[in-house]
């Protein structure tokens, strides 16, 4: 199985740091700045900065010229610049250029790479975001893929990604409604990744996907949020769904059952938490050292909060019981 670049194993000083943000992060709300507060986690940075220069004095030979230890543990000045981004920005900078959700070209190759596809396959992408997905698939495999964003935001700035790339047609990014979605033809691919999760009527809206998909070995390739009964009263996982009104995750059996059921054959179906909110805490710590060196407006502010907050809640419910799991499975 393919790895991701996120997953590398880090250093005992660097996970413990990664955990200790995790933590912080985890019980953060929208009001980062209430009462003229700095940003949240601006201590964890600057306990990180004086760490890393603690083991760079000590490991330094120190000489007649050179620095003491004690002055390698003065605080360096910090070069504080404005940044006042709009909730694009702010969507890219947590998870990377043109990217809507956590993972790189490497976790987008791991979804894609057993599927076959080629210049004569047609992918329909039921999550595209900003189309980073549709356009990835389109360059490495010089195929067409329509990409369909409930966020009309997104849609709408992914589209333009698209044409800025040369790639309007082979990547299209349009917006739609899961709730009135009717298949227009039939793929070789669906793919969609953490929308099932937040589908109110699955039953009518899975027999949409599975009446876009080819039969005699179309694929569907899914992530999404798995949560057992045993995990739903944990007040984690509580607090989540309270906040995502209209999740309701299914459990890894009903989802197996369903698309067998519907006549798939599943293949894979793999537990990624662990890997997943790796990836979470790694962008969300890249992400604090960033804002750290910045003066930010308030409207910049309540943008970044609103884009954080579910991020917080998911992984709190993570160590909870809530999964992240990836799935592919064949139309018979």
């Amino acid at each position: 199985m393919n790895t991701l670049p996120e997953q590398t194993t880090p250093s005992a000083p660097q996970l413990g740091f990664a955990m200790r943000v995790g933590v912080a992060v985890a019980g953060l709300a929208l009001d980062f700045w209430a009462d003229g507060k700095e940003w949240p986690l601006a201590g964890l940075i600057q306990h990180k900065a004086k760490n890393d220069r603690v083991s760079a004095a000590i490991k330094r030979p120190v000489t007649k010229k050179d620095e003491t230890v004690d002055e390698a543990l003065e605080p360096q000045p910090i070069e504080i610049s404005e940044w006042n981004p709009d909730r694009v920005q702010v969507i890219e900078r947590l998870w990377g250029e043109g990217r809507a959700l956590p993972g790189d070209e490497t976790y987008l190759d791991s979804l894609t790479s057993q599927l076959g596809l080629n210049h004569e396959s047609s992918v329909l992408d039921l999550s595209a975001g900003f189309g980073d997905m549709a356009r990835f698939i389109a360059e490495r495999y010089k195929t067409y893929v329509t990409g369909l964003e409930q966020d009309q935001f997104l849609a709408a700035r992914g589209m333009i990604m698209s044409i800025a790339a040369g790639k309007s047609k082979q990547a299209s990014v349009t917006p739609y409604d899961p709730n009135i979605y009717e298949a227009a033809r039939k793929y070789d691919c669906v793919i969609a990744r953490e929308i099932f999760y937040k589908i109110i009527g699955k039953e009518k809206f899975f027999q949409v996907v599975n009446s876009s998909i080819k039969s005699g070995g179309g694929h569907l390739v899914f992530t999404d949020y798995v949560v057992e009964a045993a995990a739903r009263s944990k007040p984690a996982v509580v607090k989540w769904l309270e906040f995502e009104r209209n999740a309701v995750p299914m459990s890894l059996i009903e989802i197996v059952k369903t698309w067998k059921q519907a006549g798939y054959e599943v293949r894979v179906m793999e537990d990624q938490t662990q890997l997943y909110k790796t990836i979470i805490l790694k962008r969300l710590a890249d992400f604090v050292a960033f804002a750290d060196r910045h003066k930010i407006g308030l409207a910049s502010q309540m943008a970044i909060a609103q884009e954080i907050k579910p991020w917080t809640k998911r992984l709190a419910a993570f160590q909870q019981g809530l999964k992240y799991y990836r799935f592919h499975a064949i139309k018979r």
